[in-house]
């Protein structure tokens, strides 16, 4: 089993989970976004059955090293084939 992957961005984890939502193993999502973009993901985890977390971004620029998450990242498991 490969170990789990980092993605990053509402575009990136929103269509994760609607094309693979059993390989979403957890949502942190920016504790102070509370736009209608925030608001779509929470639901669209709830759907899913995904947890979702609300964290400082601090916590988020931890998990994501460089690079802009737009205030979300997404563990996911790597279904990449090789």
């Amino acid at each position: 089993m490969k170990a789990p992957r980092i993605i990053s961005g509402f575009h990136a984890v929103q269509a994760r989970l609607r094309a693979e939502s059993s390989s979403v193993i957890e949502i942190f999502l920016d504790e102070g976004r509370a736009d209608a973009r925030a608001k779509d993901l929470v639901a669209l985890a709830r759907i899913h059955g995904v947890k979702l977390m609300r964290v400082p971004g601090v916590r988020l620029d931890g998990l994501h090293a460089g690079g802009a998450h737009q205030g979300v990242v997404a563990r996911v498991e790597d279904t990449s084939r090789r």
